[in-house]
């Protein structure tokens, strides 16, 4: 493990990916991961070729509870999916894209493929814009944003180092 937070991370990209329609819907490059090597995964002026767009955020976490049981430990960590269209047709973009992408999630369990370290996973605070101007990046169309409730369990021992 190299963190649990960043597993996690990994483990929603790689639910995602391993879903033919999310790899056919998304380009690789269009896919804005936080978790590479370069300086900004993300371009300040998007083209149309560069949307579809999926950007996976990190976002806040809830309470760290170290003694959750005897031998366990939990914490939850949300992440936001943001999917940007560049289409204002929402039968032709946002609707089937986020069917896409709730079926990809479905189809990776409630553990998103981790072993032990995913209890359970939601999805919620989904919301669609027209247009989202707020990332000041020229994107127009349907945005998606979906918020991804992770809650990790740990070992007190393995993972934490205490008793």
């Amino acid at each position: 493990m190299t963190d649990p937070f960043t597993d996690v991370y990994n483990a929603i990209w790689n639910a995602l990916e391993a879903s033919a329609d999310f790899c056919g819907a998304i380009l690789p490059g269009n896919r804005i991961k936080f978790t590479t090597d370069g300086d900004v995964p993300y371009k300040a002026a998007v083209q149309d070729g560069d949307l579809p767009e999926a950007m996976l955020t990190p976002g806040g976490g809830g309470p760290f509870q170290p003694g959750r049981t005897s031998t366990s430990a939990s914490v939850t960590q949300t992440f936001r999916l943001t999917l940007s269209t560049g289409d204002l047709r929402y039968h032709k973009s946002a609707g089937p894209l986020k069917w896409i992408v709730f079926r990809a999630l479905a189809q990776a369990g409630q553990t998103l493929g981790t072993t032990g370290l995913v209890r359970k996973v939601t999805f919620s605070d989904s919301s669609d814009l027209p247009d989202d101007r707020a990332m000041q990046r020229g994107v127009r169309g349907w945005t998606v944003s979906i918020t991804i409730t992770a809650e990790l369990w740990l070992s007190r021992q393995a993972d934490l180092g205490t008793p």
